[in-house]
């Protein structure tokens, strides 16, 4: 006392922050144009806006056709390709970091051949009981049938089969390419050109046009590998023509 300041000591306080959970989903493309009936791989990104390591669940509304999985589309480019690209078995992602940002593919489906929407879903899987947040992000994709007589278009696909038997895209296994290139209108001196993805090794003599085997070489046929990639040489394509293109690699 005396003047002399003095020194009060209080209870020592804590400040606890609540953990908060949210998510910000993107669809790459708004609109699509599809054709019915053909499975379609539909980009989008999926953002962990919270402060806290968290997975999410991924689904979707889509009255109008039906959407049969999801993938990680580790290169980003908006396709499937199991050399790179690896599928959600219970459509569930690992643990995304606060601020991860991670692109994605939702396989669907078309049963219509008017203008409709498909809505993609993400709601975060499992939370603590103390924990905030915004729940289910959606965002809403215009798909529309492709238009008669209009550009060309190839979808691709693929289907492996491992050493053993099963279908893990594992050192060994096999992945058969099959593209469908399809054409509405007259197409003159059409050709499909596709590079051999990276990290495989084409097969030999697996080239084939329509179920016929086609030759490597750049000869008589309309097939050949040049170390790269695969091309078929296709003409003169008329209207309202489809064609299959398939090939063989190896992931090495």
């Amino acid at each position: 006392m005396d003047g002399a300041p003095e020194q009060v000591s209080s209870n020592p306080s804590t400040l606890q922050v609540a953990e908060f959970i949210g998510s910000r989903i993107v669809a790459r493309a708004l609109r699509m144009a599809v054709v019915p009936g053909h499975l379609t791989p539909l980009p989008f990104t999926l953002t962990n806006i919270g402060n806290g390591r968290q997975a999410f669940c991924l689904s979707a509304d889509y009255p109008d056709g039906t959407v049969e999985g999801f993938a990680i589309d580790g290169d980003s480019d908006g396709l499937y390709d199991p050399a790179h690209d690896r599928m959600l078995p219970d459509g569930c992602t690992e643990e995304l970091e606060p601020g991860q940002s991670v692109d994605f593919l939702a396989f669907f489906r078309s049963r219509l051949g008017t203008v409709h929407t498909l809505t993609l879903i993400a709601h975060p899987k499992g939370s603590s009981g103390g924990s905030i947040g915004t729940g289910p992000v959606s965002t809403v994709v215009t798909i529309e049938p492709m238009a008669g007589g209009g550009d060309p278009t190839l979808t691709k696909s693929q289907s492996v089969l491992d050493p053993w038997g099963g279908t893990i895209p594992a050192h060994g296994a096999v992945v058969t390419y099959t593209l469908v290139a399809t054409f509405p209108g007259l197409t003159a001196n059409a050709a499909v050109i596709d590079p051999i993805p990276a990290g495989t090794r084409y097969l030999p003599g697996s080239l084939m046009l329509d179920g016929t085997a086609l030759s490597d070489a750049s000869d008589g046929d309309a097939g050949s590998f040049d170390g790269t990639g695969i091309r078929v040489a296709l003409g003169d394509v008329p209207a309202a023509t489809t064609h299959s293109i398939q090939f063989k690699v190896t992931i090495q």
